[in-house]
């Protein structure tokens, strides 16, 4: 499970929800998952970067790519940076266009100031260009919305697959994903079953849906394997407080199934 993923360019500076290469998405608006790879003369910084602002200082790393710029200046999952050669990532609503000029190459260094475990630190090297040491996975395989969700013994529900590696133009009620081997970052939202929900629970969430947008989608990062199928869903808690709803924690995003299924 948990990796990154090539979207808004080339890769990874990634977040919750994915836009096209050249396209700007309002972070008031919707989650941006945007990768500020090699586009526009940006380097990679090999790391899955939410972009969402729902009441966050800055943007939190969500993974490191191995061996990519982010993993050498010691990014590390759970970071938050909040500001990239001594630009706020908190004064701007669009975080992701500082991050991306901080990596334009234009200096021969980057600096981010980071808080870990609720400490500022400050993370600095030099822009070497050099990419992530992984290599390439040859193969694909399938992502899928679809099967009998485990409802009653996992508490696993369906979800919608909103994007993959920042395309949205998926197949319309398809469901069934042919993907790449190699990271994937899907944009999904939940489909959890009402019942589920207490009479006033189900108003908070429709609250919270008018309120917040796609800003309450989630972001799953997926290893895929070639020749595997990863069944995807939304994991919910027990029961699913006001509170919970109120701050989007009631559910997370799981891959609830894997079968081994040739890809061609």
């Amino acid at each position: 499970m948990a990796t990154l993923s090539n979207i808004a360019c080339v890769l990874l500076l990634a977040g919750a929800a994915c836009t096209p290469a050249g396209a700007t998405m309002p972070a008031t608006t919707a989650p941006a998952v945007l990768l500020s790879a090699a586009q526009d003369g940006a380097l990679d910084l090999g790391a899955v970067i939410d972009f969402r602002r729902v009441d966050v200082e800055g943007v939190t790393v969500l993974a490191v790519t191995p061996g990519g710029l982010g993993e050498r200046l010691g990014l590390r999952a759970g970071d938050r940076i909040v500001a990239a050669n001594g630009q706020s990532l908190a004064a701007t609503n669009r975080p992701s266009s500082v991050l991306a000029t901080a990596l334009s190459g234009s200096g021969a260094g980057l600096r981010l100031d980071i808080v870990r475990d609720g400490q500022r630190r400050t993370l600095s090297g030099a822009l070497d260009g050099q990419g992530p040491v992984a290599d390439k996975i040859e193969g694909c395989g399938h992502i899928s919305s679809g099967g009998t969700h485990p409802r009653a013994t996992r508490d696993v529900f369906p979800v919608v697959v909103l994007s993959i590696d920042g395309d949205h133009k998926l197949p319309v009620r398809s469901g069934y994903y042919r993907v790449d081997a190699g990271r994937r970052v899907l944009v999904v939202r939940e489909l959890i079953d009402g019942q589920r929900f207490s009479e006033f629970g189900l108003k908070e969430r429709a609250r919270q849906r008018e309120r917040h947008g796609a800003r309450l989608d989630k972001v799953l990062i997926v290893d895929v394997q070639p020749d595997t199928s990863y069944f995807v869903g939304a994991q919910t808690s027990r029961p699913i407080s006001t509170s919970a709803i109120r701050d989007n924690s009631y559910w997370e995003p799981v891959v609830w199934r894997t079968v081994a299924e040739s890809c061609r």
